[in-house]
């Protein structure tokens, strides 16, 4: 049975036949962890943009409601859609509004 010096000393040696690290060892880990750092800085973003209300999601359910069909259900749509547009502020939101799927590109009214 080996006595927990020998152990040891075995270790050390194995770590010593080990390659030697990098030039900078703290640097791998101080990439990675301002890359940690950046997701969770964007994650918590993302919810408080969720939370606070994101105006591309407004417009995607004022794009969702049923069509109207008299002529003042076009014009109190027209009127909440543009205000819902009117929300939206950066090139990326408008970037998100213009690819939403609930565009209704395919119906027979085009005042729709």
């Amino acid at each position: 049975m080996h006595s927990d010096n020998e152990r040891t000393n075995s270790a050390m040696q194995a770590i010593r036949l080990l390659p030697p690290g990098a030039a900078r060892p703290g640097r791998p880990r101080a990439v990675w962890g301002t890359a940690l750092l950046a997701v969770a800085v964007l994650l918590a973003a993302a919810r408080g943009a969720a939370a606070n209300g994101d105006p591309v999601e407004d417009l995607r359910q004022a794009l969702r409601e049923v069509p109207p069909t008299d002529k003042a259900g076009y014009e109190a749509r027209k009127k909440n859609l543009k205000m819902k547009a009117d929300k939206l502020e950066s090139i990326v939101d408008l970037s998100r509004a213009m690819v939403l799927p609930d565009w209704r590109y395919v119906d027979r009214d085009p005042d729709l």
